[in-house]
C-alpha cells in the first residue's frame, strides 16, 4: 500500500542540510530506501558521505543534536570525561558532542584525563599494582577506570610499560627471557645470526608466537616463507643428499643419455620389450647406476668422493660395469613405472 508522503517536505529538510538518517527518524514510519527514491524521483542529487553542509540546529528537533549547554558540556570535556558519558548526562547523541568539540575547536592534553577523580596516593597504588603484576585491564577494574586511562596514568608517572608478549610471562607468574626484552639481542638472533623464530623459542623455551610477537614490538621486519628455507635444506640437511656428488651423478647421467641411450634403443628395435609399444621409450638400468657408483667409490679409498669427481668421474665411465649395454633395456614409460619400479597408477574419480 502505498504511503502518502509529503515529498517537499523531504526535499526541504535534505537541501537544510540533514541527512538522509535524520529524515527517517523525522518522518515516522519513512524508510531511508523510500527517502533516497524520493530524491532521485525529484532529480535531487545526492551528496556524498561527508560532504552535508553546517546547519543551525533547531531547538524542536526530534534527534538529540542540539547542545542546549555549551558551558557544562566544556567543563565536561575538559574534566576529562568522554564523548560517550558527556551525551549520556546531557541526554543528547555523542555525535553532537563530538560535532561541538570539532566545531568549537576544543582540545584538552593528558593531564586533563580523570583530574578530579585521581591524586598521587592514587597513581602509586596504580604503579604498584602494575610493578606486581597486575595487566592494565585489571587495575581498570579495580579502580573502575579504562584500560586506556590507566595507561596515561603510569605514562605520567613514567612507568615503562610492559610489551604485550612480555605481559602473558608476568600474568602466569613466569620471567621473560632476557633476550626478548631489548631490540638488540633479538635482532642479534633473527637478523645476525639468522636463527628462525622455532630455534630462538626452542632456545628461549618459549612459544614461537612469543618470537613473533617480539618481532611484530620491535618492529623487525620478518622474513618470507622463500627467504626462510634458505639454507635449510643445504647440503647434509637435504634428505636427498648424497656427500656433495650431485654434480658428478649429472655428469654420468650426461654420459649416459649423449653415448648409451641411442645405441640400446637401436639394439631393441625402438619399442618396449615387453608390450611393444613404440612410444614415450626409456632406457633402464638392470643394475642400477646407484650400486654400480657404490662399488666403484668402496674400490678407490685413496680418493674423497666429493673433493676428487673428476678423477671418479673418468674411472665409472670406462669401467665395464658402468659401460655394458647388457645392463641396460628398453621399455616404455608405462611399463618402466608400473611393472618394472611397481609405482602404483592414479585412480580416477
Amino acid at each position: 500500500m502505498k504511503k502518502n508522503i509529503d515529498e517537499g517536505y523531504i526535499i526541504d529538510l535534505y537541501n537544510s542540510g540533514y541527512t538522509t538518517t535524520d529524515i527517517a527518524a523525522i518522518i515516522s514510519n519513512c524508510s531511508l530506501s523510500t527517502i533516497n527514491r524520493v530524491l532521485k524521483r525529484n532529480g535531487v542529487q545526492l551528496r556524498k558521505k561527508g560532504d552535508a553542509p553546517k546547519r543551525n540546529y533547531k531547538s524542536n528537533s526530534p534527534l538529540k543534536h542540539v547542545v542546549k549547554d555549551a558551558n557544562k558540556l566544556k567543563k565536561l570535556f575538559y574534566d576529562g570525561i568522554s564523548i560517550n558519558e558527556i551525551g549520556r548526562i546531557l541526554d543528547i547523541s555523542p555525535k553532537a558532542v563530538k560535532r561541538y568539540v570539532d566545531e568549537n575547536s576544543l582540545k584538552r592534553t593528558k593531564s586533563m584525563f580523570s583530574r578530579e577523580q585521581y591524586d598521587d596516593e592514587n597513581d602509586k597504588k596504580i604503579v604498584k599494582l602494575y610493578k606486581e603484576g597486575k595487566s592494565t585491564t585489571e587495575i581498570g577494574k579495580i579502580f573502575g577506570l579504562t584500560h586506556r586511562t590507566v595507561c596515561m596514568h603510569l605514562s605520567h608517572c613514567g612507568v615503562n610499560r610492559r610489551q604485550n608478549s612480555e605481559s602473558h610471562f608476568v600474568k602466569n607468574g613466569k620471567d621473560f627471557p632476557d633476550e626478548l626484552k631489548t631490540p638488540e639481542s633479538v635482532y642479534d638472533m633473527y637478523i645476525a645470526r639468522k636463527m628462525s623464530k622455532i630455534d630462538i623459542a626452542k632456545a628461549l623455551n618459549v612459544s614461537p608466537n612469543v618470537v613473533d610477537r617480539v618481532l611484530k614490538e620491535f618492529n623487525i621486519k620478518k622474513r618470507t616463507i622463500s627467504e626462510s628455507k634458505i639454507g635449510v635444506f643445504s647440503r647434509e640437511k637435504h634428505p636427498n643428499w648424497k656427500g656433495g656428488i650431485t654434480k658428478l651423478y649429472v655428469r654420468l647421467r650426461e654420459y649416459f643419455s649423449l653415448y648409451q641411450v641411442k645405441e640400446v634403443l637401436k639394439r631393441d628395435g625402438y619399442k618396449c620389450q615387453l608390450c611393444g609399444k613404440k612410444r614415450k621409450l626409456q632406457v633402464h638400468h638392470i643394475k642400477h647406476l646407484k650400486d654400480i657408483f657404490n662399488e666403484i667409490v668402496l674400490e678407490h679409498p685413496e680418493l674423497d668422493v666429493s673433493k676428487d669427481q673428476d678423477a671418479f668421474y673418468d674411472i665409472i665411465v670406462n669401467d665395464k660395469r658402468f659401460t655394458d649395454l647388457n645392463n641396460l633395456i628398453t621399455y616404455c614409460k608405462d611399463c618402466h613405472l608400473y611393472e618394472i619400479h611397481k609405482y602404483k597408477r592414479k585412480e580416477n574419480g
